[in-house]
């Protein structure tokens, strides 16, 4: 299977592009619950009482369902991807990753090693030289005075 394959077989037929939040209606076809449903009360569309692919109406439920993990599961293995970046979490085909990275505006997650403050970090390494460096300093001149 080649990319524009994956992109047919596995994307929302409403907005097109990749989710891991599937919903399966009765037809066996499936909808991303981002465009089935409404962000406040996740209730059905009203646009959406039948199915976008072969009309069949009540296809869905009515309020946004748990997505099951193997869903979320299958929708990876098919190569579907979360932006790690807090504040972004926009869902991309892994192709698509390098790509997003260039443009994210989302907020990078700092990891224990590279956060300000930790062992390792270099603002640390370099507080401590010139912590040393002023001990040095200080001996000495306590050194040439005595």
């Amino acid at each position: 299977m080649n990319r524009t394959d994956y992109d047919t077989a596995f994307s929302c037929p409403v907005c097109l592009g990749p989710s891991q939040n599937m919903v399966f209606g009765l037809c066996q076809h499936f909808v991303c619950a981002t465009c089935l449903y409404e962000p406040v009360d996740e209730s059905l569309k009203a646009a959406l009482h039948c199915c976008p692919i072969c009309k069949a109406k009540n296809a869905f439920p009515d309020y946004c369902p748990d997505i099951p993990e193997t869903t979320k599961q299958l929708m990876n293995i098919a190569g579907v991807v979360k932006c790690p970046r807090k504040r972004c979490g926009e869902e991309m085909w892994t192709w698509e990753e390098k790509e997003h990275e260039k443009s994210c505006r989302g907020v990078v997650r700092r990891t224990a090693a590279r956060c300000c403050g930790s062992p390792g970090s270099a603002s640390t390494s370099q507080k401590s030289n010139t912590r040393q460096s002023k001990r040095k300093r200080s001996k000495s001149s306590i050194a040439v005075r005595n």
